[in-house]
């Protein structure tokens, strides 16, 4: 199956801080109710989706990141229009 000429842009690079997405697929945070008790099945669950093409996979919640902290990257994220 083809897709329209105007979805293209969703497959593109994104520059996001200091960062590039290979796409616009971005998974929100979201809680499963896991990550307390199942912390492999989550971490599993973020792998299928890296692998199945998403550009960026959040995770449910974290105290830093390879950027500078989730503080920073938040702000970044609401000062920016992605």
């Amino acid at each position: 199956m083809s897709r329209h000429a105007h979805h293209d842009i969703l497959f593109e690079p994104i520059a996001i801080g200091p960062v590039i997405a290979r796409n616009r697929f971005y998974q929100v945070p979201h809680c499963t109710g896991m990550g307390y008790a199942l912390p492999k099945t989550v971490a599993a669950m973020r792998e299928v989706k890296a692998q199945g093409g998403w550009g960026v996979v959040n995770t449910e919640r974290g105290s830093g990141s390879a950027i500078g902290g989730w503080d920073e990257f938040s702000k970044y994220l609401m000062s920016t229009s992605i």
